[in-house]
This record gives C-alpha cells, sequence and structure tokens, in this order.
C-alpha cells in the first residue's frame, strides 16, 4: 500500500509516471505509512505554480 505523486501540468490525466511512496519520515523522526501521512488525495494540486 502507499501513494502514488504525479506532477506536471497535466498531472490528473492519469497518463504520466508517477512516484510511489510507501512510508514517511517526519522532521522529529517518526516513520508513518504515506497513507497516514497523506490524508486526503489531490488537494495539493493548484490552477496556478
Amino acid at each position: 500500500d502507499g501513494v502514488v505523486i504525479v506532477a506536471g501540468a497535466d498531472a490528473r490525466a492519469g497518463r504520466n509516471h508517477g512516484l510511489a511512496i510507501t512510508r514517511v519520515r517526519t522532521e522529529d523522526g517518526r516513520e508513518l505509512p504515506a497513507t497516514e501521512y497523506f490524508t486526503s488525495m489531490g488537494g495539493y494540486l493548484t490552477a496556478r505554480p
């Protein structure tokens, strides 16, 4: 299980390659499953850079 990060102008189209992230290490050294760290998908994209 994990989260896939896709970047680029047409990232929402679903045709680009992505980076699969399974675990995240926070600044304080805790290690979490990516699905716990990234709790809402798609909310990081905006219409402007």
